[in-house]
């Protein structure tokens, strides 16, 4: 069993540097990853490294500088999580 399985993380910041790689680890180590981009940012790479590391990854538009837009974002992974949480094992 991976050390997040079953488990979802939510990784701002995901499309490029230290978001992307933190994002990437914990999908490798078994967590389903949203992936959060800015509005007119682009998770195409990320999503594919993920995808490369045997991980699940989605994407997440959020401006973090903008709270409704994180609210709104949380609230589209929570309801994203009854659908697409795979039980560990």
């Amino acid at each position: 069993m991976k050390r997040f399985e079953g488990k979802v993380a939510l990784v701002t910041g995901a499309t490029n540097g230290i978001g992307r790689a933190a994002a990437v680890r914990l999908a490798a180590e078994g967590a389903l990853v949203a992936v959060n981009q800015r509005p007119t940012g682009d998770p195409s790479t990320t999503l594919r490294e993920i995808k490369e590391a045997g991980g699940e990854g989605f994407p997440v538009v959020a401006d973090m500088s903008v709270p409704q837009q994180i609210v709104d974002m949380v609230q589209e992974v929570a309801s994203a999580l009854t659908t697409k949480v795979r039980a560990p094992g």
